[in-house]
């Protein structure tokens, strides 16, 4: 009963079948058996009973040779016999493996499987006994929270292509299901705070930043890499600071955005005047490998001066020295980092890993300048840098008493970017530009958050951050795919805009590979 509670049962019986001979023939039939059972338990996905966080998932049962085809089928509901089982089928999906990824139609729902065997005839060999398990609905405090994404026009041909949505928590298709949320697996692994930065990695795992850590996690939720305790230079005590945006690169290794902090005097003081002390938003770019040991390093403290930091002021006459780095990207083929600094509306490029600075783009933050504000860089597959730029620096910029009623509020509207580099000159040039000003469903302007990343197409994924708008344009500046996340709001009863982040594209085929990874012993 214990193997066939596991393994199931061939019809002809041949699996079990062995002349019982002398006492130790039975003893080495049963321990053979034993070895066995406690395989195929371990080839066993979900476990019985499992709770889960995902209606896109895996079901594996043990590798049968004689088996030429595995029907996988679900009901929707706990059934402890085969007759009402069968009635309550929802799933039946046909596959030539041990292993498939399947889509359950509702959260919050206790579910029973089932795997029919047939050989290459088509002829039933046998059956697993029944499984169980439920699906949990995306409640909860803080990060985990019932969200949606309300879909306003689909255009796009992908139709498998699916998208992390960082404050949610959660991975959605393009009709706004909810495909995966974040497992809280305990909260000393995880606390109750947003997700960033939330990617796929080419080697099937989860990166985001979450209460100042960056983790790597498989699709099971389970732990596989987190930031280690450092000392960060002017923030002593704080043993993680890292924010904004993390990746795993492809050498197996991670970079994260930390913070450093500066002693820096204002120019033109005299020279006996105390230095100002910067308020610890410079930041610095780190690479750790696998076993958590730093291997590189760029601080912005080294390359900004006193003339970049101190040539801003608020309305009050005091310095505005903030630079706020929240984003870089890196270039691995072509060996190059871009930092992007908001409140200083530039983007250093990097050279890696030899650390020198080749280009400084947008040392102007006038009227004229290509950016503003920006919260995201990317490359494209023809070579251009691609920017989200909130634009949200001019207006703000004014001094409230120099403000007309009559001021241009278009310099406002967020845009994506598009810039072509020149080396030879380090110099760059706008050669394309998208308004966010789509419809009234949000806002077009943004003043924090909001990414951009080019899909296989050519096409461009964008989310506008505190704006809730995640959108799909072409290069023809057509939008294929219109959308806004929203949260449901239990006072009013009704659903609500919910101000995100970013958000990242994720292929059918990466989270096939993400799903498929989590299974024990794939």
């Amino acid at each position: 009963m214990f193997i066939d509670s596991f393994m199931g049962t061939f019809h002809d019986g041949r699996l079990w079948a062995g002349q019982q001979g002398s006492a130790y023939s039975r003893f080495l039939l049963t321990a053979f058996l034993s070895v066995l059972a406690l395989g195929a338990f371990a080839q066993v996905y979900p476990p019985e009973r499992a709770a889960l966080t995902a209606t896109r998932l895996p079901l594996q049962v043990p590798e049968r040779k004689e088996v030429a085809a595995y029907t996988y089928l679900i009901a929707a509901g706990n059934f402890d016999s085969i007759p009402p089982f069968r009635k309550s089928v929802v799933v039946s999906e046909k596959r030539s493996t041990n292993t498939a990824v399947v889509q359950l139609p509702l959260y919050d729902q206790e579910y029973t499987w089932q795997v029919v065997y047939k050989d290459a005839r088509g002829k039933v060999l046998g059956e697993s006994a029944l499984g169980h398990f439920r699906v949990l609905s995306q409640q909860g405090k803080g990060a985990n929270v019932r969200s949606r994404v309300r879909v306003l026009s689909n255009e796009y041909t992908d139709t498998g292509l699916c998208f992390f949505v960082d404050v949610t928590g959660a991975l959605y298709n393009m009709k706004g299901e909810v495909l995966w949320h974040l497992p809280r697996t305990s909260e000393d692994f995880l606390p109750e705070s947003a997700m960033n930065a939330t990617k796929v990695t080419a080697a099937g795992t989860i990166t985001f930043v979450m209460g100042n850590k960056g983790y790597e996690i498989d699709y099971a939720g389970k732990p596989l890499w987190i930031t280690p305790a450092i000392a960060n230079e002017g923030h002593e005590g704080l043993t993680y600071r890292y924010h904004h945006d993390f990746t795993r690169l492809s050498n197996g290794h991670y970079m994260v955005l930390s913070a450093d902090t500066k002693d820096i005097k204002p120019p033109g003081e005299p020279g006996d005047r105390p230095a100002r002390v910067m308020n610890g938003d410079l930041g610095t770019i780190i690479e750790f490998d696998a076993s958590g040991n730093e291997v590189w390093r760029w601080r912005s403290a080294e390359y900004f001066t006193g003339n970049d930091l101190f040539r801003r002021m608020t309305i009050t006459g005091a310095y505005n020295t903030t630079s706020h780095m929240n984003a870089f990207h890196v270039d691995e083929e072509k060996g190059f980092v871009y930092a992007g600094f908001r409140d200083l509306s530039r983007i250093v490029k990097i050279r890696y890993p030899g650390k020198q600075v080749v280009a400084d783009y947008n040392d102007d933050d006038g009227r004229d300048a290509a950016f503003l504000k920006q919260h995201s860089i990317g490359t494209t597959s023809d070579g251009l840098l691609c920017v989200f730029s909130n634009n949200n620096g001019r207006l703000v910029q004014i001094p409230m008493a120099e403000r007309i009623a009559g001021e241009d509020m278009r310099d406002t509207i967020a845009s994506v970017v598009l810039l072509r580099e020149h080396e030879a000159d380090s110099s760059y040039s706008k050669v394309w530009e998208f308004e966010c000003a789509i419809d009234r469903e949000a806002p077009a302007a943004t003043t924090r958050g909001g990414n951009v990343q080019e899909l296989a197409d050519g096409s461009l994924f964008v989310c506008m951050g505190a704006s809730p708008r995640i959108f799909i344009v072409n290069r023809a500046k057509k939008v294929l795919y219109n959308a806004v996340v929203e949260i449901w709001d239990p006072d009013s009863e009704q659903w609500t805009p919910y101000q995100q982040y970013r958000a990242y594209p994720v292929t059918r085929s990466q989270l096939d590979k993400l799903i498929l990874k989590s299974v024990p012993g794939k």
